[in-house]
């Protein structure tokens, strides 16, 4: 929720334009007192109809924001989002779990009591939205082991550096920021983590946005009928292990996965070659690097939570979101409070 005074801005103003003119409807908006559960009610007016809505008001959305959205908007009935700028992806997950939006660009999408509003307008990101987590590539390694094992932070940075691949430099450099960001405190000789709810905010979008990308090695097929027998498939945990909707399953009986991911640190014709892999754009396995050291980030043959997590919701759909959801709630909510 924010604050009322956002409900008189001009924004909501300019927004309720755009949505009127997209879709052909008469609006009205009540903010609702301060010490309520919903930013306000949204009347959307259609002949012979109304259509009252709770509303949640938001400035900008981000993917990683989903599983909070669903929840308030599921807690409040029948709402709606109402961002000034929405992530793409995000629209298409609620859309997917049949949650309703509209943004400052006129995207909209609306299915109740027998009224189907569905607009897809180009949606220009705002530059106070940012593109990155202001962590590099070498930051967000370390800080994953940071996160995935939290006596990791008393590790001298030589280790730290050894099992997240990166310099010694490095490790140096990325204290030193969180120490500027008010995520490390010193208390004697020890160190300590704070604000570990916001740095796990921070992974998952770095997640996302670099190291997903980075670490990719390409897209393959399973050769022959080997898609069927994947459980079967002689994936050794020192060097391999699986990632994404096969991790999930893995890790915590999920559904089927229709989509496979690798995490290796075999050579191309090595795994290839181990996992029946044959390469292929528009295959079903995708294969990354695995970036970290041995005898870490992994449970039995499924990576790490904190990487099953962002990659389910990387590119969402119902399943996805689903799946993400439950690792979150059964390895994760209770870490990052």
């Amino acid at each position: 929720m924010l604050n009322n005074d956002f409900g008189r801005s001009h924004f909501e103003l300019e927004l309720f334009r755009i949505v009127e003119k997209q879709v052909g409807g008469l609006f009205s908006w009540k903010s609702a007192p301060r010490s309520g559960n919903v930013d306000g009610i949204l009347t959307i007016r259609f002949p012979g109809r109304d259509l009252e809505l709770p509303a949640e008001l938001k400035r900008q959305c981000l993917l990683r924001d989903f599983t909070s959205i669903r929840n308030q908007l599921k807690a409040i009935g029948k709402g709606i989002l109402i961002a000034e700028w929405i992530d793409p992806k995000l629209m298409r997950a609620m859309r997917d779990d049949n949650l309703f939006y509209m943004d400052g660009a006129g995207n909209v999408f609306l299915s109740a009591d027998g009224i189907h509003i569905y607009v897809e307008r180009p949606s220009i990101r705002p530059q106070s939205v940012p593109d990155q987590t202001g962590l590099s590539e070498t930051g967000l390694k370390v800080l994953f082991l940071l996160l995935a094992d939290p006596e990791s932070i008393n590790w001298n940075f030589r280790r730290l550096g050894a099992m997240a691949g990166v310099s010694l430099g490095s490790v140096k450099g990325f204290f030193d920021w969180m120490r500027a960001q008010g995520f490390l405190i010193i208390n004697g000789k020890r160190r300590l983590l704070r604000r570990k709810a916001a740095l796990f905010d921070r992974w998952v979008n770095g997640y996302q946005d670099i190291l997903a990308k980075s670490t990719r090695i390409g897209r393959y097929r399973f050769a022959g009928s080997t898609q069927t027998r994947w459980e079967s498939l002689p994936l050794n945990p020192e060097n391999s292990i699986w990632g994404g909707e096969a991790g999930a399953f893995k890790l915590a009986q999920g559904l089927m996965p229709t989509e496979f991911h690798i995490f290796t640190s075999l050579d191309e014709l090595e795994f290839m070659k181990e996992f029946r892999l044959v390469p292929d754009t528009n295959g079903k396995v995708i294969v990354f690097d695995r970036f970290w050291g041995e005898g870490f980030g992994t449970l039995g043959s499924a990576a790490h939570p904190l990487l099953l997590y962002p990659e389910l919701l990387r590119e969402p759909d119902a399943r996805r979101v689903e799946q993400a959801e439950l690792i979150h709630s059964k390895f994760i909510a209770t870490k990052f409070k």
